[in-house]
């Protein structure tokens, strides 16, 4: 479900704009039948390449899309190129390449072998470039945020 028209007709729309640019949907990409009260869109995925503007843009929708590369540097290039960074996940056991990800990915939340987006409560949540802003949620961060430090130093006299 979605949460209003406008929610339901831009996540429509992203869909409809990667058929036109040619991708293929594997699965989905249409309102399913029989659902009346609310404003509902299949779990749909879509196969595209990088420069199709589903691939680029936070759809905000059941929508997933997926690129498929050659290796990791590929991969790496192809998620540094878009202009948001909130969260990414590699799945490897590979421990040098999972570091070489690690180190490499322009995102604020990094999952090894876990699906992303959602964080751990003692984590920080955010990301980089135009995704998120201002100061982390969650964990020390949060606390930082809302607290004025004051430092004191009394010598008795």
């Amino acid at each position: 479900p979605l949460v209003d028209e406008s929610r339901l007709r831009d996540v429509k729309g992203f869909v409809d704009r990667a058929r036109a640019q040619g991708a293929a949907v594997v699965i989905g990409g249409c309102e399913p039948e029989g659902l009346r009260d609310g404003h509902y869109y299949a779990p749909t995925v879509v196969d595209v390449r990088p420069e199709h503007e589903i691939a680029r843009e936070e759809v905000f929708g059941p929508v997933l899309s997926f690129i498929e590369v050659d290796d990791i540097e590929e991969a790496l290039t192809v998620a540094n190129t878009v202009d948001y960074g909130l969260c990414a996940s590699i799945f490897t056991k590979d421990i040098g390449q999972a570091f070489t990800f690690i180190d490499k990915i322009d995102a604020g939340m990094i999952h090894v072998n876990r699906p992303g987006l959602g964080g751990f409560s003692h984590m920080p949540f955010g990301g980089f470039k135009y995704s998120s802003y201002g100061a982390r949620e969650v964990g020390d961060d949060t606390i930082n945020f809302y607290t004025d430090i004051k430092s004191v130093h009394i010598q008795e006299t």
